[in-house]
């Protein structure tokens, strides 16, 4: 009987959130509610009455910024109470991206679906505070 000579142990995928190779990028630590969960690449907005990042859910926010790395923060993982979130708030990003995400709009009730937002969505407000996002044109 033959024997299996490897074993698929994960899948790997290109990181291609970056249009740009030089290091033209500005970051800022901010802070986010307990329980809040974010993912590379997603498009955040600030919310001034709490002073936290907050997800994108409606076409009428303002995106702050592009959240750096992946932050999942449950109720026992901060001893502290200090939450904190990494955002690129200035920078060049591929909008082919399969990391690049806007968010979703939630659904209304339990008969209606949640509705995605795209990235087009806030493409002049993202240029307005240096966010550049490049289409890729073949």
């Amino acid at each position: 009987m033959a024997k299996q000579l490897y074993r698929r142990i994960g899948e790997w995928k290109p990181d291609d959130l970056l249009a740009d190779s030089r290091d033209n990028y500005i970051t800022t630590d901010e802070a986010i509610d307990e329980g809040a969960s974010f993912h590379r690449g997603q498009i955040v907005k600030y919310d001034s009455t709490t002073k936290t990042i907050k997800a994108m859910t409606a076409k009428s926010d303002i995106p702050f910024g592009i959240v750096v790395q992946d932050v999942n923060c449950s109720e026992n993982e901060e001893e502290n109470g200090d939450l904190f979130v990494t955002v690129y708030v200035r920078g060049s990003f591929n909008g082919q991206s399969s990391l690049l995400d806007a968010g979703t709009i939630p659904a209304e009730d339990s008969t209606h679906n949640a509705t995605p937002l795209s990235f087009e969505d806030f493409y002049v407000a993202l240029r307005d505070r240096g966010i550049i996002i490049r289409r890729n044109v073949n």
